[in-house]
């Protein structure tokens, strides 16, 4: 049953939404995770390989999973990939897909049992390891990530996510200067990843080189003018060259897509401190710490505010707080 082309049937997803955890490099700046991986079969070609009544109606909860994923009705599309498994409890394809249900989810732990169970099913089951080893780099897993990606290198050379997903492993470890490297790789072969591009702007911007950051997120928003991430890392690298009217539409446009990221709301609230708009600011930098009480710039921020309104004290426990919280933080 899993005889067909990759060609054939597969597609790959933007990185799942804000509810699931984001590769994040300091918490102002934000980009895209990587994509995944999800089996798609025509009606026609998949039934005409099925042998007995049991694997046709799998394949038809499997389409019924497929097209309720696709309308972003994940639990519904989580529940028909069931009733697959329960008729054909072998069919790796609909583990893979479960998988990147759950994560739709946020359900990283059940999302870990599929995409294992489809590796099982098949050793050489390559989006299944691809999607693995994103969920491994978030883990900090690194040895059995860089093993996943190793195995299906042959398979995806000439993948620009599969480079994309190198570039994430090397910036988990903390090495920009390879990530970025491995996200030109990507963008050698698909100029138009913006997703490649928004994470080497991150990179370079971890390597305080600012400009090409803004050189990177500029060319992002031209090819994708609703790519929040970029838009927000626009928005704190003009508001830190104090050029606060810009940062301001920026981040407003960001906000506009998804006005409940934290990270967004922060950085808002920070444009707002250099502005002098102290109270507003605050409400923001306080809203993001409730959505996200481990921002170590939010409460950079809020010490910010409490300088600004000589509560030297309270300003010294924020900025204390922020230290705790991430000890390579640079302000």
């Amino acid at each position: 049953m899993r005889s067909y082309s990759k060609q054939s049937r597969v597609l790959s997803f933007e990185s799942w939404v804000v509810g699931f955890k984001k590769l994040t490099y300091g918490s102002r700046l934000t980009t895209k995770s990587f994509p995944l991986y999800i089996i798609h079969y025509t009606l026609h070609i998949f039934l005409s390989s099925c042998g007995n009544q049991k694997e046709s109606e799998a394949a038809k909860f499997f389409l019924k999973a497929n097209y309720a994923f696709e309308k972003k009705n994940y639990e519904e599309s989580i529940r028909f990939f069931g009733e697959s498994l329960e008729k054909k409890p072998d069919f790796a394809d609909a583990h893979n897909n479960r998988g990147v249900a759950y994560l739709k989810l946020n359900q990283v732990e059940n999302a870990l049992t599929d995409f294992n169970k489809a590796i099982d099913l098949d050793k050489d089951f390559g989006d299944a390891y691809f999607n693995r080893a994103g969920l491994l780099i978030e883990a900090k897993n690194f040895k059995e990530a860089q093993l996943d990606l190793e195995k299906i290198r042959v398979q995806y050379k000439d993948s620009t996510n599969y480079y994309l997903k190198w570039g994430d492993f090397r910036m988990a470890e903390n090495n920009p200067e390879v990530a970025i490297g491995e996200y030109e790789h990507a963008l050698l072969l698909n100029p138009k990843n913006v997703q490649a591009l928004v994470n080497r702007g991150t990179a370079y911007f971890q390597k305080r080189d600012f400009d090409k950051a803004q050189t990177d997120f500029e060319n992002t928003v031209k090819i994708d003018s609703f790519q929040s991430e970029a838009l927000n890392n626009l928005a704190y690298i003009l508001a830190r060259k104090n050029k606060l009217k810009q940062a301001e539409i920026y981040i407003e446009k960001a906000l506009r897509l998804d006005f409940v990221n934290p990270i967004y709301v922060n950085n808002k609230g920070y444009i707002l401190l250099l502005k002098n708009e102290l109270e507003a600011a605050k409400k923001l930098i306080d809203k993001s710490l409730d959505k996200n009480p481990n921002n170590a710039y939010a409460y950079y921020n809020l010490g910010m505010y409490y300088q600004k309104t000589n509560q030297i004290e309270l300003s010294k426990a924020a900025f204390q707080k922020a230290k705790e919280l991430d000890s390579n933080l640079s302000f």
